[in-house]
């Protein structure tokens, strides 16, 4: 009896309560994208996060949707950056399956601390400069770097997120082809030639946004006030330069937010490298970033050799039954399928013993 009412209430229940290998606990959050729930392996009973959209929308094919799961699984190696285990498709829509970061959003943690110290703050900016430098070394722009979209694990380390914006650099390096037209992001984090509505560099424009970040991080204000009305907001940040209290910048780090917010973008830094290359971060592993990177890049991002814990762990999963060639096609395919997301959370919950 007990089993048939629990039969009736997942007939009855408007609510998906699971897909694939994962039970839905709550619902987080939502956004463009969709919604956000906190899930749970139901064999390994590891903690993730579910971020459900639909895969059609009023013009056809969810294209913000296509390229948010196409570009976290080209980044997905990156320390810095979301973790994706798999990818489920219903007929209607699709769950990305990601890790869960405990300490929640930078914007979140920033609210609760009033400012972030600078040290700290140079520390955290460090790894958005090294996640944000590997996007744009790997031929692609961001834009939409804002603190929601930055998250942090139990450790503190930054996890760059929400790629529905991002786009492949034109071909072309310099001159007109080389630029963008569509207009998207938030606007507190929009560099003036996007609010011009000019043709734009997503590079120079991604940044801007990095430097609204550094400097709301520190002040714990935003350098233009977002309180104001969409229009005034706007004119805030075409014709008003940002105002330093002195006692919380340090004169290089003034320097720099003042070169990373200039209203013309070719008197910004010409790439995020020579960012990581500045003195201003080598405490905090500014050269260390690009040596990750230029050995993902080398690479191509992801191995498919074996390391020594991972061959144990696949010499485990065969003893109980697991093929093994299957289980070696799935991993190094990067398809993410519901093969590859049992392996890559098993290997968290190893590490954690």
């Amino acid at each position: 009896a007990q089993d048939y009412t629990e039969l009736v209430k997942k007939f009855t229940n408007p609510d998906i309560t699971e897909v694939g290998n994962y039970r839905i606990a709550n619902e987080i959050g939502s956004g463009a994208f969709g919604k956000i729930y906190l899930g749970y392996h139901k064999f390994l009973k590891t903690k993730i996060v579910l971020k459900k959209g639909e895969r059609f929308t009023q013009n056809g094919c969810n294209d913000n949707l296509m390229r948010e799961y196409y570009y976290l699984r080209e980044f997905n190696k990156h320390p810095y950056i979301t973790k994706i285990y798999e990818i489920i498709f219903t007929e209607t829509s699709v769950y990305m399956i990601l890790e869960y970061y405990p300490e929640g959003d930078l914007f979140e943690y920033l609210a609760k601390r009033k400012r972030i110290p600078i040290e700290e703050a140079l520390s955290l900016f460090t790894q958005i400069l090294g996640s944000v430098c590997y996007v744009h070394k790997s031929g692609c722009c961001h834009r939409d770097l804002k603190l929601e979209n930055i998250l942090l694990d139990k450790k503190l380390n930054v996890k760059l997120s929400d790629f529905g914006f991002t786009r492949e650099l034109p071909f072309a390096q310099y001159g007109a082809k080389s630029l963008l037209n569509e207009v998207c992001g938030t606007t507190a984090y929009m560099a003036p030639e996007l609010l011009r509505k000019e043709p734009y560099s997503g590079i120079k424009t991604d940044i801007w946004a990095l430097g609204v970040i550094l400097f709301t991080m520190i002040s714990g204000e935003m350098p233009f006030d977002d309180s104001l009305a969409e229009d005034q907001l706007v004119e805030s940040v075409l014709t008003v330069e940002p105002t330093f209290n002195e006692s919380l910048f340090k004169p290089e780090v003034q320097k720099l937010i003042q070169a990373l917010l200039s209203k013309n973008p070719d008197d910004r830094p010409v790439s995020i490298d020579s960012i990581l290359r500045m003195p201003l971060f080598q405490p905090y592993g500014g050269m260390r970033q690009l040596e990750i990177i230029n050995k993902m890049m080398y690479d191509g991002g992801s191995s498919t050799s074996f390391s020594g814990s991972e061959r144990m762990l696949l010499k485990d999963l065969v003893s109980v039954g697991f093929d093994k060639e299957m289980l070696k096609r799935s991993i190094g395919s990067n398809h993410l399928d519901s093969v590859v997301g049992f392996w890559e959370l098993l290997k968290e919950k190893n590490k954690k013993k």
